[in-house]
């Protein structure tokens, strides 16, 4: 939105003058923003060598050669959803929207020379006739529309992608163009400032809590406040005249880069205090330091070098300083890639094991965002004498490897991820349609196709303070549930109908009872423990377990019903004090992340639910 606004005035003043040139325009926005960059991901590349496992450094590398590429936001894109959801790992993650800007940075001033040639050639010469303003204009409401389509059908896109994103950074130039429609007055001005000042914390605080994949038209308030802000012109308001904060607003650039990564340090160090408020002002103070330290020495160069870059004659100045930063940060990242993570440092095979390596369950198979049509059966053909229907979300996806090894009769998954099946439920979140899975999952449980059904979900997701949900009632409405309490009753009784409609219809009904949740990924924390202390020692507290155990009553009840099976893999991982997450006998991490088995250990001891996939079928 800011970027917009200067970048509208530079060009504009450029253009007026007829000093603009669109090879020195980037060559000052890279002396802008490469030295920074560069210095940030050169250090971070640089403690990584001394202080990660070759797993961490080397996803480090990864993403620092996305962000040196200005690609960052294409690169998360592709690993939305489950890779995207906790900072543990994403060291980079925020530099997706520094990507979008230098994407913006190169397109737009060609747009509007474009734009001025057109209208140097035109018979109407006044300022009115222009066509620069209706044209980023209508550009704007196209990409305002695409943001809050895709808001709703594919919100990861919304989020991350350029064509999503330029309303705002074009919001900008909008406020450029009509501040000269601005009150003239000081009071006017400050008034205009003060209601766009109000209008954002008004957004922030009530989208506080809300998902920022999929907002879709509520990102209008923000960005309209920052236009009242930006339109008024009052920067010597109240709010902005304090040294303190003109401070922060020059040092803004190198803050944002190193807020995120000591934010991700932070939580891998001390991850059980992390929502401590000393902890977090703490990680307000480290960002700031770094960041007005970067200011001074690294950012220095870079305005220096912005400032010699339209001189001629020789090399140019303003491009070799920046380039020498961005240069060696690329340069470090593709050496540590190209040894995966500087693997000499540690012996051993690693924990963290490739993806291409883990045979998890299909991506062909998932219906992860898929609408009610789109949904698809994953088949296990095996003994055709019996069929035998897995439902769930991705907690029921995780057990796929032991299905393909131990199965003696055919098996079809219909899952899907982030979606507990239960039904009348919906989850308020852009992008997913949990009631249509809910539907169908359990109208495929009452085909006589199948005998047997098996459960699988993590329960902690609809009954903690989780997402949004809603209720479907008989009227067709979807009444909202406000609160655990609501959420529970309500899951608690829709569950238990369905199953005693497939009980009296003479089905077997096997549940998997929830296991523990960690709060970071285990491999990789476990990666980090071999390397500092030599052998992991992980476990996780039983409190691990505690968002999971809210639906036992429940199941136990239903345990007296012929029929209902209830299979536990608690007693395998958990003791009176612990839960393991690490596998010393088959030196294997238990979990493929927070909670989702690994492939390897799931195939081993997933013998629980042996006796429900024989020839012979299991109906007390």
């Amino acid at each position: 939105m800011v970027s917009g606004y200067l970048m509208t005035r530079i060009i504009e003043r450029g253009s007026s003058a007829r000093t603009f040139g669109y090879a020195r325009f980037v060559r000052a926005r890279a002396a802008r923003i490469w030295p920074a960059l560069g210095a940030t991901l050169l250090a971070a590349l640089l403690l990584g060598a001394f202080l990660l496992p070759p797993s961490d450094l080397n996803e480090l590398s990864r993403e620092a050669l996305s962000a040196a590429s200005f690609w960052s936001n294409y690169f998360f894109l592709s690993r939305s959803g489950y890779d995207t959801k906790g900072a543990d790992g994403n060291w980079l993650l925020h530099t997706w929207s520094l990507s979008v800007e230098w994407q913006f940075y190169l397109l737009y001033p060609l747009l509007l020379m474009a734009l001025a040639w057109l209208d140097a050639r035109r018979r109407d010469p006044s300022p009115r006739a222009r066509l620069g303003p209706p044209v980023v204009t209508a550009l704007a409401a196209l990409s305002f529309g695409r943001y809050v389509v895709q808001s709703h059908a594919h919100p990861a896109a919304a989020f991350f992608t350029l064509s999503c994103r330029a309303w705002q950074m074009a919001a900008g130039g909008l406020a450029y163009w009509t501040s000269p429609a601005a009150p003239r007055s000081s009071r006017g001005r400050a008034a205009t400032s003060a209601a766009g000042v109000l209008l954002i914390l008004g957004a922030a605080l009530w989208l506080r809590k809300a998902d920022p994949v999929g907002l879709g038209w509520r990102s209008l308030l923000p960005v309209t406040g920052a236009m009242l802000v930006l339109w008024s012109g009052h920067e010597d308001g109240v709010l902005f005249r304090p040294r303190w904060v003109q401070g922060l607003g020059r040092a803004s650039y190198s803050i944002y880069l190193w807020h995120w990564p000591v934010v991700v340090a932070t939580q891998i160090a001390i991850l059980p205090r992390w929502h401590s408020p000393a902890v977090k002002v703490g990680v307000a103070a480290l960002s700031i330091t770094l960041g007005a330290l970067q200011f001074r020495y690294v950012e220095g160069l870079g305005r220096r070098a912005e400032t010699s870059s339209g001189r001629g004659g020789g090399p140019r100045p303003g491009v070799a300083a920046p380039l020498a930063f961005l240069g060696a940060a690329g340069a470090a990242a593709l050496v540590c890639a190209a040894t995966s993570g500087l693997a000499f440092r540690m012996r051993g095979a690693p924990l963290v094991a490739p993806a291409r390596e883990v045979d998890y369950f299909p991506d062909s198979c998932s219906n992860f965002m898929r609408t009610a049509d789109e949904l698809r059966l994953c088949p296990i053909v095996k003994d055709e004498r019996r069929h035998v229907l897995v439902i769930g979300d991705s907690h029921a996806e995780h057990l796929y490897p032991w299905f393909v090894e131990t199965s003696r009769v055919s098996v079809d998954f219909l899952t899907e991820a982030e979606c507990p099946p239960v039904p009348n439920v919906e989850r308020l979140q852009a992008g997913l349609h949990c009631l249509d899975y809910a539907t169908r999952a359990w109208q495929a449980a009452a085909a006589p196709r199948y005998d047997t059904i098996v459960v699988s979900a993590t329960w902690g997701l609809i009954g903690g303070n989780g997402p949004p949900y809603c209720h479907r009632l008989e009227t067709g409405a979807c009444a909202p549930l406000p609160d655990r309490a609501a959420r529970r009753a309500v899951v608690l009784a829709e569950v238990r109908a369905v199953i005693e409609r497939l009980l009296a219809a003479g089905k077997t009904v096997v549940v998997l009872d929830g296991t523990p949740v960690a709060p970071y990924k285990v491999p990789q924390r476990l990666e980090r423990e071999r390397y500092w202390f030599g052998a992991p020692r992980l476990t996780i507290d039983l409190a691990s377990l505690e968002t999971e155990t809210w639906m036992d009553g429940l199941f136990t009840e239903l345990e007296r019903q012929r029929g209902f099976h209830v299979v536990s893999l608690r007693p395998r991982l958990c003791d009176s004090k612990v839960c393991r997450v690490y596998d010393a006998e088959l030196r294997r991490p238990v979990f493929l992340d927070e909670s989702h088995f690994d492939p390897v250990w799931i195939a081993h001891n997933g013998d629980v639910l042996a006796p429900f996939v024989q020839l012979d079928r299991v109906r007390l």
